[in-house]
């Protein structure tokens, strides 16, 4: 049975990738949060902080995921466009996949926003 990583389950978008991946029937679905997700099953939720290296590389040690779909970033609503706690989750993402790819992970995906586009007006401005 293949198993399944997913970061900011509980989120937006998190919520409908996890709606889709329980349809499946072949996978192992691990899910890392910062709170843990409940009424959900074939879910196993880690709570976690992946600014903490140390917790995410343990986890990732122990489930040996074959895939990852990192969702998870900051979203404090009036900071997260501009916030230095983006650095973070820049290192937070480069260990999550550092740690994956030694543990024999295979498919990496991983999503943003709109925010991440450059803006094609800004040099006319």
């Amino acid at each position: 049975m293949k198993k399944v990583l997913i970061t900011g389950a509980n989120g937006f978008v998190g919520e409908a990738v996890l709606k889709a991946l329980i349809k499946e029937n072949h996978v192992e679905i691990h899910a890392l949060s910062r709170k843990v997700g409940e009424g959900k099953t074939k879910v196993f939720f880690h709570e976690c902080d992946l600014m903490d290296y140390s917790h995410i590389n343990n986890l990732i040690d122990n489930i040996k995921p074959d895939y990852l779909i990192h969702l998870a970033w900051n979203v404090e609503h009036s900071t997260y466009l501009d916030s230095s706690e983006n650095l973070s989750w820049v290192g937070a993402s480069l260990n999550l996949l550092k740690c994956f790819a030694e543990n024999g992970g295979k498919r990496v995906f991983m999503c943003g926003t709109c925010f991440e586009q450059i803006d094609p007006f800004l040099c006319m401005r």
